[in-house]
């Protein structure tokens, strides 16, 4: 769906979904900056990076757990992005990371699980 939009969009589409703090009112650019990229590597590497942990993701929270998370990080990236450099916001990188993040802290408590079952076993 990325793909295809940035493949479509034009400049006046793009400059309606990015993220401008100074039009925090319209409230559909906090999701929409989403689908906004600078070029065609920017795209490919959010895109692969996203399948990549999104699926390893996927197969212990499920589908609908990881699309929360990842359109909440987005949300929640562009906030703190707003406060911090106050500018210009686009790409799903922010959606990214909160996919990042959320795969190394599952593989911590499912190795602090495993190693826990395993001294209930030993024991």
């Amino acid at each position: 769906m990325v793909i295809t939009f940035h493949t479509v969009s034009t400049n006046h589409l793009e400059r309606a979904l990015r993220f401008e703090p100074t039009k925090c009112s319209e409230i559909w650019r906090f999701v929409t900056y989403m689908l906004v990229h600078d070029d065609w590597y920017h795209l490919i590497l959010n895109v692969v990076i996203q399948c990549i942990f999104a699926l390893l993701l996927e197969r212990r929270q499920g589908h609908l757990r990881v699309l929360l998370l990842y359109l909440l990080g987005g949300v929640t990236g562009v906030l703190g992005a707003s406060c911090v450099h106050p500018d210009l916001v686009i790409g799903a990188s922010a959606g990214v990371y909160a996919l990042l993040i959320s795969n190394i802290a599952d593989i911590v408590l499912v190795s602090k699980k495993k190693k826990k079952k395993k001294y209930l076993t030993v024991s």
